[in-house]
């Protein structure tokens, strides 16, 4: 996929080994900066907090709740200045 061309090459790489496509890929990528920011969040965290961790429903979430957690996890990413340090 060519937009997988964008993303780290090691990332890129086990997701074609994944063979998954569109939507699962989105999730898979939501779920990866969702643990880069609790990394960052756990390194910051005297007690090893994740409190992004909160914020997942894992019993199963509906569009609405993921498209709101994908808002939150952007602002976040701003928040902890990772956006531009993905690579």
């Amino acid at each position: 996929m060519d937009r997988l061309k964008e993303l780290p090459e090691k990332l890129a790489n086990y997701i074609n080994w994944l063979e998954i496509d569109g939507i699962k890929i989105a999730l898979f990528l939501l779920g990866y900066l969702i643990g880069k920011i609790g990394t960052e969040q756990w390194n910051e965290s005297s007690s090893g907090a994740k409190p992004i961790l909160n914020k997942i429903n894992f019993q199963g979430m509906d569009e609405r709740k993921v498209l709101r957690l994908s808002n939150e996890v952007f602002e976040k990413l701003i928040q902890y200045k990772l956006l531009n340090s993905l690579n």
